[in-house]
Order: structure tokens, then sequence, then C-alpha cells
């Protein structure tokens, strides 16, 4: 399976289970897709799409969080 590398920038939205204001946790740097995008990996971490979401780029960790994810 390839992965395609891309620069993004990763903003919390929830915390457990609470909402998260972005400038609390918001990260720049590499991550790695699946070539469907489905699946980001970022920093030791995968996160999962969010499917249903009205706008892309929504993200959930293994903890249940939700992430922004935008590439540049």
């Amino acid at each position: 399976m390839s992965k395609r590398t891309h620069t993004v920038t990763v903003s919390r939205k929830t915390k457990d289970g609470e909402r998260a204001y972005p400038w609390h946790y918001s990260v720049t740097g590499e991550a790695k897709f699946t070539a469907s995008y489905h699946t980001c990996y970022f920093e030791g971490r995968s996160y999962t799409k969010i499917k249903g979401c009205e706008l892309g780029g929504n993200y959930q960790d293994e903890d249940g969080d939700i992430y922004r994810i935008s590439q540049h």
C-alpha cells in the first residue's frame, strides 16, 4: 500500500469528549496518508477519517478525540 506525504496542520477539536479550542493544540509537520486518505499517520499516531461530516478533514484518533487535519 502506497502512502502519500504532505505538510499538514493538525488542530484538536475535542479532548475527552469535550470541545477543545484549536489554539490549545495545533501543530504543523509532515504526515503520511493512505492512498484513499482514510488514515493519516502523524508523529507516531494514527488518525481515521470520520465519514459523514459536513466538511472534509475531520479525523479521529485511537482515544476517540477529533482533529482537523489541513493540508498545505
